[in-house]
């Protein structure tokens, strides 16, 4: 049955003119409320020995540590369903970037370096669906990603893969989020190309930004998000009641979020984070004033 919905030669169309994916950076923890809109933009075709391939132009790669996380351009090249891609992170190798034909039970693996080491992702199948967005039916992948660095398994979690426009900021690596006060990955905002239009993620626009410095605060007052190892909760210090807090999983999709309310008499909320699995999230806090902060948090679950 599944054979008839999504037919193997169906050979879907990846990266048509227009496509670009936006994602919302942070600047480190000493310009807390500064974030930087980044892109992929599908800009040409370029032709490789017998291949037509597709040039990417971005900004970034999903690496937390600015210092190391440009990556110029991108090459993508479609076999059937499956999206390939090449470029100095995966040290120029082809790599698989999704399977759209894969079925239940079915899996791939890609790998990429960075940080003086090689991560190797382990994509199984779940389950598969489709959905209905900006009337285009689009196959949809349910999926499980183990990812490994040598004999050390870093997180896995669960996710989708959708027809068009992927995880939602195409590229889905795991960093160094640790160790560096560089910029680091907030949240997906939208994907749109010429056909399809724009899909939003989060709310806000595609070009949603704050300059450097556009926000001044006062460091000694400033509010501090502490997530204590092996505890189901954040605590969230020195913020104002009516505040907003929302948990992005490393797909940049939303979840958990929380007013804060009335603090504790020490100016404490605590905020519930039961729900969550392990691995790498992170905690976007927004003050009525306009002030942001933004932190990673690693669930490990010891």
């Amino acid at each position: 049955m599944l054979a008839a919905l999504f037919p193997m030669a169906a050979q879907v169309a990846f990266c048509p003119p227009g496509a670009a994916w936006t994602a919302l950076y942070g600047q480190g923890m000493f310009y807390p409320n500064a974030t930087e809109n980044a892109s992929i933009k599908y800009t040409h075709d370029s032709i490789i020995g017998n291949d037509t391939v597709k040039v990417l132009k971005m900004h970034r790669f999903y690496i937390a540590c600015s210092a190391s996380s440009t990556v110029p351009v991108t090459l993508i090249r479609q076999r059937g369903d499956t999206v390939f891609m090449k470029n100095s992170r995966t040290l120029n190798d082809w790599q698989i970037l999704f399977n759209y034909s894969a079925q239940k039970g079915e899996a791939w693996t890609t790998s990429y370096y960075a940080q003086n080491k090689v991560y190797t992702y382990s994509i199984t199948v779940d389950s598969v669906s489709t959905a209905s967005e900006n009337n285009f039916q689009l196959r949809r992948l349910f999926v499980t990603i183990n990812v490994h660095s040598g004999s050390q398994t870093l997180f896995n979690h669960t996710t989708s893969i959708t027809e068009r426009y992927g995880w939602g900021y195409l590229f889905h690596y795991y960093g160094n989020h640790s160790g560096c006060d560089g910029d680091f990955f907030i949240q997906t905002l939208c994907y749109s190309d010429a056909a399809f239009g724009t899909k939003y993620f989060g709310g806000l626009p595609c070009d949603h930004t704050n300059p450097l410095g556009a926000q001044e605060i006062d460091r000694g007052n400033e509010p501090q998000i502490i997530s204590p190892a092996g505890k189901d909760q954040l605590i969230i210090m020195n913020a104002s009641p009516g505040s907003y807090l929302s948990v992005f999983d490393i797909t940049g999709r939303k979840v958990c979020s929380a007013f804060l309310r009335a603090p504790d008499g020490n100016n404490i909320h605590q905020v519930s984070i039961a729900g969550l699995g392990h691995g790498v999230y992170s905690v976007v806090l927004g003050e009525r004033s306009g002030r942001w902060m933004c932190k990673k948090i690693v669930r490990t679950g010891d």
